[in-house]
């Protein structure tokens, strides 16, 4: 019995996020975090949580052609740009287009580029049926500041939610339904639990996912 649903990957995307910002923290003996990877650090993180999916097919890269012809005057769609993950259910149909970005702080050109794509994963084909069951926009973000900032970088990481679930809306042209699934903004630690410092400043990191369904 498959295992594949709206929440099981969503589930996967954001324990992806948490299990990667905590790996490179031990990756580099907690001497750096999770926005000096490359952003495949990230993304691989996510793919090794999604294995988890009986019968589903996880493909990276996948070129946009591989599932839907081309769309009748829609922003994001080309035949050479490819969805950072793709989950297939067992019958190989498209179910979830995911989109990874590291160090998000603001919405970007790049950030809205992702929106047009995850909108066009869950807008109709030109037969009026669904291509995919979900698009996800996933990332992670960091704000450091004084030691004395602690309150004011967690409104800045809930703030910037606002921000991209807002620009999401208004990208999004179609009746989708806009989720969410936002980790609580986190203090980075040590192993014993104390604030991390880094030139006499703290961190505080965030992140989750944006999520868009037919």
């Amino acid at each position: 019995m498959t295992n594949i649903s709206n929440k099981s990957i969503v589930d996967c995307v954001t324990s992806g996020i948490t299990r990667a910002t905590d790996d490179h923290r031990k990756l580099t003996n907690g001497n750096s975090e999770m926005s000096w990877a490359p952003e495949y650090f990230l993304t691989v993180s996510i793919v090794n949580e999604l294995r988890k999916l009986n019968d589903a097919c996880i493909i990276l890269e996948e070129p946009m052609k591989e599932s839907r012809e081309q769309p009748k005057r829609m922003r994001g769609w080309s035949p050479r740009n490819r969805y950072d993950i793709v989950v297939r259910n067992s019958n190989l149909k498209p179910y979830a287009a995911i989109e990874v970005k590291n160090r998000v702080y603001k919405v970007s050109d790049r950030v809205i580029r992702d929106f047009e794509r995850i909108s066009t994963a869950v807008t109709p084909g030109n037969d009026g049926k669904k291509i995919f069951g979900m698009g996800i926009f996933a990332f992670y973000t960091i704000f450091n500041g004084q030691k004395n900032e602690l309150i004011k970088l967690k409104k800045k990481i809930s703030d910037l939610y606002s921000d991209l679930e807002k620009e999401l809306k208004n990208t999004h042209k179609g009746n989708g339904k806009l989720d969410k699934s936002l980790i609580e903004p986190i203090p980075y630690t040590d192993e014993d639990g104390k604030m991390t410092l880094w030139e006499k400043e703290i961190a505080v990191w965030g992140g989750g996912c944006l999520i868009l369904s037919p």
